[in-house]
């Protein structure tokens, strides 16, 4: 049976749309609900395994955090460290911003 593409069937019958549904998801967090099941089963190296790591955590409190403050007014936020791993989308790619825009 096929499916279209970018719909998916829930049990319900319910047809809901996949981008809608994943709008808000990230790589971090189908690490934390299908990496435990698939280590069930596979065999991964530790190169693997610490960039898999990485990107679960990456910008979480188990990397830590600064305390960011803007220039122009003072105002200040606490902001979770990245993991700085290259495979990361949180880990490298984040653009410097400031309170006045795109620096």
């Amino acid at each position: 049976m096929r499916r279209r593409r970018g719909k998916k069937k829930q049990a319900e019958g319910e047809i809901i749309n996949v981008e809608q549904a994943a709008e808000g998801l990230e790589i971090a967090d189908i690490l934390r609900e299908f990496l435990p099941g698939y280590l069930k089963t596979h065999n991964i190296s530790a190169h693997q395994w610490r960039v898999l790591n990485a990107i679960e955590n990456c910008r979480t409190h188990q990397m830590g955090y600064h305390l960011r403050e803007c220039e122009v007014c003072g105002y200040q936020e606490w902001m979770y460290n990245s993991c700085q791993n290259r495979h990361s989308p949180k880990g490298t790619s984040v653009p410097k911003v400031s309170m006045g825009g795109t620096i």
